[in-house]
């Protein structure tokens, strides 16, 4: 499940874990700031759905996220919880 909104993923890892078991959703992902440049966050939403329609084991994409554009995850503050 992801979340199209600045800042959501601040709420803290517990809260963001709970509404993972609650709503049964294999990851949460989303952003920790709000996000200066809306040319980095389309480029990098691009990139994420090519990297979740690529791999199949859940945590697989985040990893290849953060090898590959380590600097755009850091400078969105994207987080991917699963």
């Amino acid at each position: 499940m992801g979340f199209g909104s600045c800042s959501v993923m601040g709420v803290g890892e517990s809260r963001l874990r709970a509404f993972q078991q609650n709503t049964g959703a294999r990851a949460v992902i989303g952003y920790r700031t709000d996000v200066d440049s809306d040319l980095n966050w389309a480029a990098f939403e691009i990139l994420l759905l090519e990297a979740l329609s690529r791999y199949r084991q859940i945590g697989v994409p985040a990893r290849h996220l953060r090898e590959n554009y380590g600097y755009l995850c850091d400078k969105l503050g994207f987080e991917y919880i699963y």
